[in-house]
C-alpha cells in the first residue's frame, strides 16, 4: 500500500467518524427530547389525574412527538450502519 493510499484510508476513516460523532449527537438530543417529553406526560397525568380530566386525546400530541423522535432516531442508525459499511 502506497502513503497517498493510507493518508486517503485515514481521511476517509475520520470522515466517517466525524460523521457518525454528528448522528450520535444528533441521537443524543432525540432521546433528550423524548425523556422531557416523557416528564411532560407524567406532570400533566399526575396534575389532571387529581382533578379527573384526563382523556386520550390530549395525550396524543406527547404520543405523536415521542413516536416522531424514535422515527428520527431510527434513521440516525440507518446512516450510522451505512457509514460503518463504506
Amino acid at each position: 500500500m502506497e502513503f497517498k493510499d493510507i493518508v486517503n484510508s485515514v481521511k476517509t476513516g475520520t470522515k466517517d467518524t466525524i460523521e457518525i460523532g454528528k448522528l450520535k449527537a444528533k441521537i443524543t438530543k432525540e432521546k433528550t427530547d423524548i425523556n422531557e417529553t416523557y416528564v411532560k406526560i407524567g406532570e400533566y397525568v399526575f396534575n389532571n389525574y387529581q382533578n379527573l380530566e384526563i382523556t386520550d386525546e390530549t395525550l396524543s400530541g406527547f404520543v405523536n412527538s415521542i413516536t416522531e423522535a424514535k422515527a428520527r432516531i431510527s434513521g440516525y442508525n440507518s446512516e450510522i450502519d451505512q457509514v460503518k459499511m463504506r
